[in-house]
């Protein structure tokens, strides 16, 4: 990639990038946008259509009928005859509308061989589509950010078949997360109406990994108000950042580099142990999976205690910790502990296990 010029930056340049050719030096960059070509030709249009129909009625005393039949047949060549006798100043009329009309007319078509010819028409088409697919999400996830967190967390997601749309400012990025057939919104997510097109109103939950600590607290601070209901991550670079996202909105905060000096430390003095949690999150290539179900209403365990339930013969998972809808955590739950609506139940085993426990208590 060539190299940025100077006071343009990282986010105009990564913008304007792709709709650029260069010819020799950034003095010479020239815009290839057909969208505005086309816009510009039929601006063209419109305007020699207007001029040249009111030049016709008051220089060559046409009706608007016939004014309007000159013009038509003049721009598009057919060349059927002039409406009788005319004056000279119609024939003048004619050569304005020969001259400016056809190259207008030109130029509007060669702007849509562009986009033809570009794939403009389908990425339009593909566009559409995508708009669509968003406004039909509900209880979808939202991640800002497409760098080196965001697209694990995406990629994370996406394995585990979870409706999400993907927000970012970078059009190379977002052309990257398309190409993983990601739904993806091209924009600053710092906007209101760049998460409002990301259906933000509808979702479940809004990720915040931008490389800013102050577009983060940004983020936050939007997303909370447009959705109060929103359940909101964010990740912080600075530990100072972390008391300022939580007065944002955050639900909850991540610092990178304190878990990963934690993580170090732990290898260090405890492996082991490392080595059990990295079993029961996936990082080891074991079929164990720690996850979490809500018990609803109505389920057939709800007064039920653990030991009636008898959770671990019918299902084989293991119940790692319980949270009561007042947020009180049991962890290592001892069997007379019952089980109620609402609560949610922490649980270790294999797929199939923790399947067969969703199909006989969680739904």
């Amino acid at each position: 990639m060539p190299e940025r010029p100077p006071g343009l930056d990282s986010r105009e340049y990564s913008s304007v990038h792709p709709s650029l050719m260069m010819t020799g030096s950034w003095a010479h960059w020239v815009p290839q946008d057909p969208y505005r070509r086309l816009r510009r030709g039929i601006f063209a249009l419109v305007f020699t259509s207007v001029t040249g129909v009111a030049a016709y009625v008051m220089l060559a005393g046409l009706s608007f009928v016939e004014a309007f039949y000159m013009l038509i047949i003049t721009i598009s060549t057919v060349g059927y005859g002039e409406i009788g006798p005319i004056s000279p100043w119609a024939r003048a009329v004619n050569c304005y509308v020969i001259l400016v009309g056809i190259t207008a007319g030109a130029y509007t078509f060669g702007g849509l061989v562009q986009m033809m010819a570009e794939g403009h028409i389908e990425q339009f088409v593909a566009g559409a589509s995508k708009n669509r697919r968003i406004e039909g999400l509900r209880d979808h996830h939202i991640i800002c950010g497409y760098g080196r967190m965001g697209e694990l967390i995406c990629e994370h997601l996406a394995k585990r078949n979870k409706l999400f749309v993907l927000v970012e400012f970078d059009p190379l990025r977002a052309s990257a997360a398309s190409v993983n057939n990601y739904l993806c919104v091209t924009g600053d997510a710092t906007e209101e109406e760049t998460l409002r097109r990301a259906g933000i109103k509808r979702a479940r939950s809004l990720v915040c990994v931008l490389p800013s600590d102050a577009d983060n607290v940004f983020v936050t601070l939007t997303g909370r108000d447009m959705n109060p209901n929103l359940f909101i991550t964010s990740r912080a670079e600075q530990p100072a950042t972390e008391k300022k996202l939580l007065q944002a909105g955050a639900d909850r905060v991540v610092a990178p580099q304190v878990i990963g000096a934690q993580h170090i430390t732990n290898l260090l003095f405890r492996p082991t142990t490392v080595d059990i949690l990295e079993l029961v999150t996936g990082r080891q290539s074991v079929d164990l999976e720690l996850t979490e179900l809500t018990i609803p209403e109505g389920g057939i365990i709800h007064g039920q205690t653990l030991a009636q339930a008898e959770i671990r013969r019918k299902t084989g998972v293991i119940v790692v910790a319980i949270k009561r809808t007042d947020g009180e955590l049991l962890v290592n739950p001892d069997s007379h502990i019952a089980l109620y609506s609402g609560d949610t139940i922490v649980i270790l085993g294999k797929r199939e296990n923790i399947d067969s426990f969703s199909r006989q208590f969680a739904t």
